[in-house]
């Protein structure tokens, strides 16, 4: 090979290399804005935090007269299984039990136990944080504990809407932060027949933190 094509063959090594250089291979990012990806596909959440919220009775025996009560700050824990269907939407199982003070009688309880379905839409904000939100349907029951060892227990029928945040703190792990506002499709039904009261299920507000897996 000639000197002169030796010559050649160098000053093209030499823009080849200079131009890939200019050119570096850009790593894929999150893009503000744009909805979480759908892999992975399925994840678990568990939370606990505060619940609040006044509850009312109806007397079917005085005209289904109100009866307001006034219930002191409590506790809830839930626990979700969820699906992401398509990027930045998941479908949702759900469960939420809470447990508050009768701020009159202060050896009554109140607990509530609901299953809920939810459709939920995510966005991403950055590479580490997000938001959503979440509306839901499904099956809500009511107990009243009294210090006398009486239960009386209310089912229904209600909604649940959901607003949270979340923060990933490594792979597939992110810690989350929601309220939510849960109420009933009008009164419930005492489940003793003979019992002659219904309740208002809400609106009951729980504030909770959490972890959330993925898979």
């Amino acid at each position: 090979m000639s000197f002169r094509a030796l010559l050649l063959a160098g000053a093209a090594l030499s823009l080849t290399s200079a131009a890939y250089a200019a050119d570096p291979i850009v790593e894929d990012t999150i893009v503000p804005g744009v909805v979480e990806a759908s892999d992975p596909g399925f994840y678990v959440q568990l939370l606990g935090g505060v619940a609040s919220g006044d509850l009312t009775y109806y007397d079917l025996l005085n005209a289904g007269v109100a009866l307001p009560y006034e219930m002191d700050l409590g506790y809830a824990v839930a626990g979700t299984v969820g699906v992401i269907v398509a990027d930045g939407f998941a479908v949702e199982a759900d469960i939420l039990h809470t447990s508050r003070v009768y701020t009159s009688f202060p050896n009554d309880t109140q607990g509530t136990t609901s299953l809920m379905a939810n459709a939920k839409a995510s966005i991403v904000l950055n590479d580490m944080f997000g938001v959503y939100g979440a509306v839901g349907v499904g099956l809500l029951h009511s107990v009243n504990f009294q210090a006398g060892g009486a239960e009386w227990g209310y089912t229904g029928f209600g909604y649940q809407l959901i607003g949270g945040v979340s923060a990933s703190i490594m792979e597939n792990v992110a810690l989350i932060g929601e309220v939510r506002l849960q109420n009933s499709f009008g009164a419930m039904d005492a489940d003793d027949s003979t019992h002659p009261y219904t309740l208002d299920g809400g609106p009951l507000v729980t504030a909770m933190a959490g972890i959330k897996l993925s898979f």
